[in-house]
């Protein structure tokens, strides 16, 4: 055994026996450290530290775990990007987590910093760490710590920046606070409704146990969230090292034969629950007792206090816990604590739904049928309504009806979520390690080409499975960039939603959703204007926000195409609708706010675009943090409007803070790199810093081109912007040549009457005045007032600089002719 795994089995056999009574613990140690003298001597040695209570816990343990751990410590104010270490907090399942906090001054927030040391993984494990925090990133539920940074030290160590939770484990929270046992229950179901989360992204926990299941106060309610996710252990090439913890852990985990999926989770919060109504540690998955894990054996164990005690606090007589677990809470623990993972509820919703049957006074589907409880349970939900025979027979039939349709349901959700999981196993699980060893890109596209090669032969006969696998590989390419392989896999999930539920249906809605921002504006424009009138009929429950949504979008379209009144009148609509319908802070709402501030700006109303971006800025980086991609995205768009409100220096300001966390999120060469150094070279350039812009116009411009091609549309603007600075750089030749070749682009790409068109009509205008080709000048700014005006008509702001353009062409016009050096 490892010396890493070795600590892990010794730390986590010393926190289960400080657990017990002073005068079981040496028993426990024989039990469970036996077959390993060496451990065994060691956890003795702590647990009579930990009794005789003369030195801290971890002193007398020198060992070359220790001296790992020593050498890979991190001192206090050592930077992760504009993270800073106050101190070690603990160690999760790949590495050493500290408290950090924000160290540029951009903001104040405490996190959670987990770095991941060189001697605990291998090249293949690294590259898994990266998959890791993809998928991570994805999950967006307020029972999961949300995910605010990642990326490498110079090292090369990969770290991860989490939401820093200051609440308490799960069962220590429950007995401080004197929970009902329903009160328990209700919190433990929502850990589930978390863990489904992430079982339908494609995410195993693994590790599920009270430590790993934080619990806090907000505004007065209980909320857990579920921390330290260990998908990256377990899964290289090379020997598989348990992930886990002794009590909570699956059998198949401890088996390096044998791939855990989603049902170890099962296992794992069955065993949470054990420990949650019943009080005591569930034991190791090896020493099961003949019966089963039910919590009532074990209390058979204990005298009439403690028994007494443990009623108490559930708000319980001691007879009516016992019976309460004997009859209903064993049988579902006992399933979810199944040996054999075939057995076990077969997704968290099952094990869920079960839980709620109980809440609700319905026999539970774990036990066996018993006629008599069945009988008993009904008329405890029915005592006021003991009237008519006749009535009662037909609420009896209903409810068996909706019973079968929920099981349904949730039988279709379990095999969705064991399905995806399965896959995406499968897939991570055969990446060559070669290929894993830069931990680049290659590592992504390789496992997605993989599962895209794959996902129609071995989920063939899931389509809904199929579908989601789907939806996760587009929404990877679109990170990626890779917008043409995205739709590839949109459409193929279409034809199965369509295939299988319908056009237009739910399902089919969804992908048109993911589709409408990477589709060309044309197609996308067709296809929302179609689908909105179907999304509009879903207007219920969690459903309500799917048509303002597409509307919202279908607006991003319409600006695409210059339909400038109509684009903004759709986002006003879209956005008022969401506003009515959710909370300030959910994510369609920001978006849509973000649209409507968009098309505000280009209507040149700042003063309403720049607040309103500015506030949903702020309210994205409260859950997701101010250097998260998202956010990210919204600061570069307020960044350009105080450009065009010709608030350059607060532009400049604003572009120059996100340059290192662009860089860290996204990668120093990367297409938001370009973005942001396209729009810095401007501000600088505006503010007359000619040297300081080039080389950030230079960068875009070469970047553009060689990952688009010259006639892409953002290659065009980057030229034309590149041909701006090179007019104001002095080289008046270079610049006139530039304008027209971007013309000539402009015009066969997207017409005589676009934006970008007018745009380089009027630099093209500018070029020519200085090579004082007045008439020239005349007729292109001519030409690019009048697409303007067809756009905005006679709205003094979107006319302002061809105005300016123009009056500078009178002046040239009114002064005697000069020569010209053209360089």
């Amino acid at each position: 055994m490892s010396t890493e795994l070795r600590w892990q089995r010794l730390q986590d056999l010393f926190h289960a026996a400080c657990e017990l009574p002073e005068q079981s613990r040496e028993a426990f140690a024989h039990e469970h450290a036996g077959d390993d003298p060496q451990l065994l001597d060691e956890l003795l040695a702590m647990i009579q530290i930990e009794n005789s209570a003369t030195r801290r816990v971890h002193e007398p343990l020198c060992s070359t775990r220790e001296l790992i751990a020593a050498a890979n410590h991190i001192a206090p104010g050592t930077r992760f990007g504009p993270w800073a270490v106050v101190r070690q907090i603990g160690r999760g399942g790949m590495g050493q987590v500290y408290l950090a906090h924000r160290a540029d001054g951009a903001y104040q927030r405490n996190v959670a910093l987990k770095v991941v040391g060189d001697l605990q993984m291998d090249a293949q494990q690294r590259a898994f760490f990266e998959v890791e925090r993809q998928l991570l990133a994805q999950m967006d539920h307020p029972a999961i710590a949300q995910i605010h940074d990642a990326g490498s030290d110079d090292t090369g160590r990969p770290w991860l920046v989490m939401e820093y939770i200051e609440g308490s484990p799960i069962t220590s929270f429950c007995e401080q606070a004197g929970m009902s046992l329903r009160q328990r229950i209700e919190l433990f179901m929502r850990v589930c409704e978390g863990v489904m989360h992430a079982h339908q992204k494609g995410v195993v926990h693994r590790d599920i146990k009270p430590a790993n299941v934080l619990v806090s106060q907000v505004d007065g309610v209980p909320m857990p969230k579920l921390i330290d996710f260990g998908i990256a252990m377990g899964i290289s090439g090379g020997p598989v090292q348990p992930a886990g913890t002794p009590g909570y852990m699956a059998p198949e985990q401890l088996d390096p034969q044998q791939r855990s999926d989603s049902r170890s989770d099962i296992y794992s919060l069955g065993a949470l629950l054990y420990e949650i109504v019943g009080g005591l540690r569930p034991p190791d998955c090896a020493s099961l007792p003949p019966g089963g894990a039910r919590p009532s054996l074990q209390l058979d164990t204990l005298d009439a206090d403690d028994i007494q005690t443990l009623a108490r606090r559930r708000g319980l007589a001691p007879r009516r816990l016992i019976s309460t677990l004997r009859n209903e809470l064993d049988w579902v623990i006992a399933q979810a604590m199944q040996p054999d993972p075939a057995a076990r509820y077969s997704s968290v919703s099952l094990l869920s739904g079960d839980l709620q049957r109980f809440l609700d006074g319905y026999p539970v589907h774990a036990a066996p049928p018993r006629r008599s409880v069945a009988i008993r349970k009904f008329i405890a939900r029915h005592r006021s309504a003991s009237a008519a025979a006749l009535l009662a027979t037909a609420a009896l039939l209903a409810g068996i009806g909706g019973i079968i349709w929920g099981l349904q349901k949730a039988e279709r959700e379990a095999q969705r979520a064991v399905a995806t999981a399965d896959f995406l196993g499968t897939i991570l699980g055969s990446v060559d390690p070669d290929v894993a060893r830069d931990l680049d890109k290659t590592l992504m596209l390789k496992v997605l080409d993989e599962a895209s090669r794959r996902v129609a032969t071995e989920l063939q006969d899931q389509p809904d499975a199929k579908i989601q696998v789907q939806f996760a590989i587009a929404e990877s390419y679109t990170a990626l960039g890779m917008n043409a392989q995205a739709i590839e896999h949109l459409e193929s999930a279409r034809e199965t939603a369509i295939a299988t539920h319908g056009r237009h249906s739910w399902t089919d809605l969804l992908a048109i959703q993911r589709m409408s921002l990477i589709l060309p504006p044309e197609q996308a424009l067709e296809m929302l204007q179609e689908a909105i009138p179907f999304a509009a009929r879903h207007q219920h429950g969690s459903n309500r926000t799917l048509a303002p949504n597409l509307r919202s979008r279908m607006s991003w379209a319409l600006r695409d195409l210059g339909r400038h009144e109509d684009a903004l009148r759709e986002s006003e609509r879209a956005y008022h609708e969401l506003r009515e319908l959710v909370p300030p802070d959910h994510p369609q709402r920001l978006d849509a706010a973000q649209y409507l501030a968009a098309n505000l700006a280009d209507a040149g109303r700042f003063d309403e675009a720049i607040p309103m971006l500015r506030e949903a800025i702020e309210r994205r980086a409260e859950t997701l943090g101010i250097d998260h991609p998202r956010t990210l995205g919204q600061r570069l768009s307020l960044a350009v409007f105080h450009l065009q409100k010709r608030d350059y220096a607060g532009g400049e300001a604003e572009l120059k803070s996100m340059l290192e966390p662009v860089a860290s999120q996204f990668g120093a060469d990367s297409a938001m790199m370009m973005r942001v150094r396209n729009n810095l070279g401007g501000a600088l350039r505006q503010q007359g810093k000619i040297e300081e812009a080039g080389p950030h116009y230079e960068f875009a411009y070469d970047y553009a081109l060689h990952r688009n091609g010259p006639t892409h549309r953002l290659t065009l603007m980057t030229r034309h912007n590149h041909a701006n600075w090179l007019l104001d750089a002095g080289h008046v030749r270079q610049a006139l040549d530039e304008q027209l070749a971007c013309l000539d682009i402009a015009m066969q790409t997207l017409g005589p009457d676009h934006g970008i068109t007018s745009e380089i009509l009027r630099g093209l205008g500018l070029a020519q005045i200085a090579s004082h080709d007045l008439a020239g000048a005349r007729q292109s700014l001519e030409r690019s007032l009048a697409i303007k005006r067809a756009m905005y008509g006679d709205k003094p702001e979107p006319l302002a600089r061809i105005n300016e353009a123009l009056a500078l062409l009178q002046t040239a016009e009114n002064q005697p002719p000069a020569v010209v050096e053209l360089k």
